[in-house]
């Protein structure tokens, strides 16, 4: 089989196998390949990097996130946003997201290398299990709003292992709460998040407060 026929009878396995779990396939010349399903407001990811190299096909960088649809619109809002970033760029965001490997003694890479069929089912089982086993897990477990909310306004480790920037996760923090909790909280979470912005990153801290204020303005306060 060439590398073609390798990847085309992966991806289609695959797609087979994740469609019992609820997920479409999806793909874009510029994002990849992801499998796709929504859960009313909250969309699920699921990425996987399946590339030619050769004669094999190698499969790697898996990752899964999470998608709350208003909180995600309502940050979008009231940022500033480059010339050519469309709104298909802006659905394309998870709120929450980690790549498969993690574990309590750190980060381990997955990958799988595709020579022939039995390298074909070795990889699908082995992606299928950990998907099921650690992929959907996670997607359930950070799916519910007070699970989300909690790690959005921490700034631990655990709040940057599934959000990258400080600046990012401060504002999705403060759309949740005022989405979820009312006035009130949001401002709470508003202050807490440029207090702790100030003392860490000032850029952040400005790009921040400038936001908020358009939110807030916006929103009658």
């Amino acid at each position: 089989m060439s590398s073609t026929d390798l990847k085309t009878r992966f991806l289609s396995l695959l797609e087979e196998t994740l469609k019992e779990e609820g997920f479409a396939f999806t793909h874009d010349p510029f994002y990849g390949i992801s499998f796709i399903r929504d859960r009313g407001d909250v969309r699920h990811f699921f990425d996987v990097d399946v590339t030619k190299k050769g004669n094999s096909v190698e499969v790697r960088n898996l990752f899964v996130g999470v998608r709350f649809d208003r909180v995600e619109r309502k940050v979008a809002a009231y940022q500033e946003h480059l010339p050519f970033v469309t709104e298909k760029d802006l659905a394309r965001r998870r709120t929450l997201g980690i790549r498969l490997g993690w574990s309590d003694s750190g980060f381990l890479q997955k990958k799988w290398n595709i020579k022939d069929e039995p390298g074909v089912l070795s990889a699908l089982r082995g992606v299928t299990q950990l998907v099921r086993k650690t992929g959907i897990p996670f997607l359930e477990k950070y799916s519910h709003p007070e699970e989300a909310m909690r790690v959005l306004a921490a700034d631990d480790q655990e709040a940057r292992r599934l959000t990258i920037l400080d600046a990012n996760r401060a504002q999705l923090a403060i759309a949740m709460a005022l989405l979820t909790k009312g006035m009130p909280t949001a401002l709470e979470v508003k202050n807490k998040k440029l207090l702790f912005l100030k003392s860490s990153n000032k850029d952040h801290y400005v790009e921040v407060s400038n936001w908020a204020d358009k939110l807030f303005a916006a929103e009658g306060t």
